[in-house]
């Protein structure tokens, strides 16, 4: 969640702004708990995970994205 210059929130709310239908995964070493309180909502995989983690949550990610497209 923490980038140079931005947070992880305030991207994902100017991609989303530029390209709505984009999916995204928030990945962080930080808790869940700690990137709710920045403002970040949506798919979230909390380092270190797994191969087959990264792997499901993608899937069901774009499988979502499908859905509603």
């Amino acid at each position: 969640m923490v980038m140079p210059h931005t947070t992880g929130a305030e991207f994902a709310r100017q991609v989303a702004e530029w390209k709505p239908e984009l999916p995204f995964i928030f990945m962080s070493g930080y808790t869940e708990d700690a990137v709710a309180q920045s403002g970040s909502s949506g798919p979230f995989l909390q380092k270190p995970f797994t191969s087959e983690l990264l792997a499901t949550t993608v899937r069901d990610v774009l499988e979502r994205s499908a859905a509603v497209a």
